[in-house]
Formats: C-alpha cells, structure tokens, sequence
C-alpha cells in the first residue's frame, strides 16, 4: 500500500488553484494519483509543475484523468528525461515507462498525439509555456502556466515571482492585473530584479509562438521593455538559432540581439551549429566578446571554424541596414536603445518617444551608451530636469558628455 497523503483536500492549499484565462479556449485539467484505477490519494491541477516533487507526488503517479486538454509528461523534472503528450487518460501505468516516474507535467496548446524531449516532433504552439519561480535562480515554488493569466493574487502570486523560464512562446509580464506595466520576455530571467520586477509581478500574458525552445534570455518586445538579449522591438530583421548538435539539431535556442553570458543559461560551451535568418553575427570564445568569428551564413558543423562547443557569447554585428551593436534592426525613429556598458554592449532597455523617470524602467543612472535616430534630449534627473543635452545619433560612451551612469530621464526632440 503506498503512503496515503491528503493532497485532495490540500489541494487548494497547495496552490492548485485556478485563474481562468482570458482567451476563450477551455482552461487544460488534470487528475493524477497515486494508485491505479483513480483512486487516491489524487491531486487536480489546472497549471504545470516543473516539479512534482515539490507537491509532494514526484515518482508516485499510476493513474491520470485528463478533464480538458492535452498534457505534457516527463520522466524528470524541468520536463527533461522522457516525455510524451497525453490527450485521454490512463488507469493503470502499470507497465509504462511512466509508471511510478512523472516529475514534471504541464498543458500543451494543441490536442495530443506525438512526443517530445527528443523522440519526435511537436509543433510551436505546443512548446508555449513559462515557468515562474518564487525565488531567484529558479527556486522556490513553482508554476507552469500556457496562458494568460490576469490576475496572480488568485494563485496566491502577486508579487512574489523572481525569476522566470521560458519554455517556448514569447510572454509578456506586467506589474499591473490586467496586463498593465508589461515588459516582454521570450527566455529565461534568472533573477527579475535585473529588470526591476523583481516581487512586482501580477499578470502574465501569452503572445503566441516564437522565442525560445528550451532555452534563452529575456528581452524588450513592447514599446517600453527591458531588454538582455532576448527580443527586439524594432521587428524580426536578424535573428541567428544556435544548436547543441551538429547538422542543426538537437536542443536550440533562437535570438536577435546579444548574448554575453551564455554559461548563466546553461548553454556555454555547448553549440555545435548554427543558422543565420538575417544579419551578421560574432561567435565568441569569452563572455566578454572577445576570441570572435564572424559568420553571416548557416554554419553546419561548428569544428570547421575552430568553435565546436567553444561558444559563450554571441554578438549581432549588423542587422540589414540598420543599426548594428546589440541588435535592434533598423529602429523606428521615435525609439531609443539605452545600454548599461560603453560601446553598445551589457544590458540594454529601449524606450519609444520619452521616458520621464528611467527609474520606471529598472534603469535608472546605469546607461553608459545610447542608439538613437534624430535628436533627443537626456537629462541628470527626472522629469527633464537637472543636467540635460540635446544629441544626434549613436554615443558609444556617454561619459564624454559627463551623463554616463547619470541618466534619468530623455525624449525625442525631433
């Protein structure tokens, strides 16, 4: 007889609670327990767990009932090991090589068949998930979500997410319920303090397909957002997809502007290939740019440049005709990227027409270097006031004009 724990009742307690997405599609449930047959103890979800053992269940399951959905199983936890999409449910893993070994589970966006973590093929939409983590550097309690979610004060979550993975899909979170103050992210964010939303998260919302399958950065996709190396704002002009393996496969990873660190992701020294949608591109041996090659093509197997799993940073030296540095594009003409190091490198923050206190943007007195089109304004302090000057274009180091690391507030002149 297996130990009997009274996660039904608990259930709730647990944070198996639920807020109702705000797209019309039918919210995913699921039953599992821990006997066949459904019988209990059981425990009804209607959110992902990249941690069953956190709820107590890790290795424990033999029966499931799917209410609604398809669901995304897997022999350990983060969805790794062995997986498989259920759409109907099983009473009795009994023979399986599921049986007494699901770690982790979560909704998928389409309606079952197929497998997934290395067996066969799934579609974007099924990859569309994030993880929240109450903690920094993924820990702490978990939630997987494949949905908007309006308000986390129903699950217990308002303000007490610091950190975030991203499973697949590009995301948007917001300070606000109902999708107010948003940043949008397309990769992991060890540590939500980085974009001053650390503790400040209350929705979450879905944007569908694109970013990263399985790994990656966060980034700026709206008009006010925090970039670091994830999503550009100003459109899809140059993206590179780096492998793990050669000849384009295994895990991948998508991005279209900087990365400096690629060991914090779990990726250094581990890419093998690499594909070049638009731009050109510096592979690099350091995370501080530094032991380059610069591609403009697909690269099928990273040995014939002398990079095979040398990788640990990658830098956009072009995209089309626009801007280079960081990658941004061409750039609308009313938008500014702010970047935390001398010549357009480090974390970055863009802005649309003006921003009255960088402070609002987790970026306040850090910009030491700044892409704009047309002439703006930049003050000492906020609200336009204190120091200001009026530039034109590209300042790869603002400490000539005695703002660098002393910049509040700017806007567009003209």
């Amino acid at each position: 007889m297996k130990r009997v724990l009274n996660l039904v009742a608990g259930a709730v307690l647990l944070g198996a609670t639920f807020v109702a997405p705000s797209r019309d599609s039918s919210a995913a449930e699921i039953r599992v327990c821990e006997n066949a047959d459904m019988r209990p103890p059981c425990i009804d979800l209607r959110h992902g767990v990249n941690d069953l053992g956190d709820w107590g269940i890790s290795n424990s399951i033999s029966s499931f009932s799917i209410g609604s959905g398809a669901w995304l199983m897997c022999t350990e936890r983060d969805f790794r090991g062995r997986c498989e999409t259920f759409s109907g449910s099983r009473g009795n893993l009994h023979g399986t090589p599921f049986q007494d070994r699901i770690s982790s589970l979560r909704p998928v966006r389409t309606g079952g068949g197929g497998t997934w973590g290395g067996w066969g093929g799934e579609s974007e939409w099924d990859r569309i998930g994030i993880a929240v983590y109450t903690d920094k550097g993924y820990r702490g309690r978990s939630w997987v979500f494949t949905d908007d979610i309006r308000d986390l004060s129903g699950l217990g979550l308002s303000n007490r997410i610091s950190s975030v993975r991203v499973y697949g899909g590009r995301w948007r979170i917001c300070r606000s319920p109902n999708f107010g103050g948003c940043i949008d992210v397309t990769g992991d964010i060890s540590n939500l303090r980085d974009l001053g939303f650390n503790d400040r998260v209350s929705s979450i919302q879905e944007l569908g397909p694109g970013g990263s399958q399985g790994g990656g950065w966060g980034g700026s996709g709206g008009s006010s957002g925090t970039g670091w190396g994830g999503s550009s704002s100003f459109g899809d002009r140059a993206s590179i997809t780096v492998y793990s393996d050669k000849g384009y496969s295994g895990r991948s990873w998508n991005f279209d502007k900087d990365v400096r660190n690629l060991g914090s992701m779990g990726m250094g020294n581990r890419i093998s290939s690499v594909k070049v949608t638009g731009g050109r591109w510096r592979l690099c041996r350091t995370s501080s740019f530094d032991g380059c090659v610069e591609i403009g093509e697909d690269v099928r197997d990273l040995r014939d440049l002398g990079l095979n799993d040398q990788v640990n940073s990658i830098q956009l030296v072009r995209s089309g005709s626009g801007w280079g540095g960081s990658g941004s594009g061409s750039g609308p003409r009313d938008e500014a990227i702010l970047y935390e190091q001398p010549g357009f490198r480090g974390r970055s923050v863009s802005v649309t027409g003006e921003a009255s206190n960088l402070r609002d943007h987790g970026f306040n007195d850090k910009a030491m270097s700044i892409r704009i089109r047309g002439t703006w304004q930049l003050c000492s302090d906020a609200d336009y006031r204190g120091q200001c000057v009026s530039i034109q274009g590209d300042q790869d180091d603002l400490g000539r004009l005695g703002i660098s690391r002393n910049l509040s507030s700017l806007r567009k002149e003209r």
